[in-house]
């Protein structure tokens, strides 16, 4: 299972549909064994999605719901503080 709620919400939408047509797809020889995961698909799909967007990943494209606490201005002074960075090459 990975964080995307893009790939999570195809892998939901399928659990559901095993779900919601249990009658007719355990007609199906081949989808028989398939039936006794269609909870687990279900739930995997949903946890995926959940952690998808805790990550903010949209099919491996990062989107930004939420913010960020992170502050690259701060860094930088600390940096040129610390002379890390050199003043000339940096501008």
């Amino acid at each position: 299972m990975f964080g995307d709620y893009g790939h999570g919400s195809l892998i939901w939408i399928i659990g559901i549909a095993m779900v919601l047509g249990h009658d007719k797809l355990s007609q199906i020889d081949g989808m028989r064994e398939a039936q006794g995961l269609r909870y687990l698909i279900c739930m995997m799909g949903f946890f995926s999605c959940y952690m998808g967007l805790l990550y903010n990943e949209f099919f491996a494209i990062p989107s930004d719901f939420f913010g960020s606490c992170y502050n690259l201005n701060l860094q930088e002074k600390t940096y040129r503080k610390e002379g890390l960075i050199d003043e000339k090459s940096s501008g």
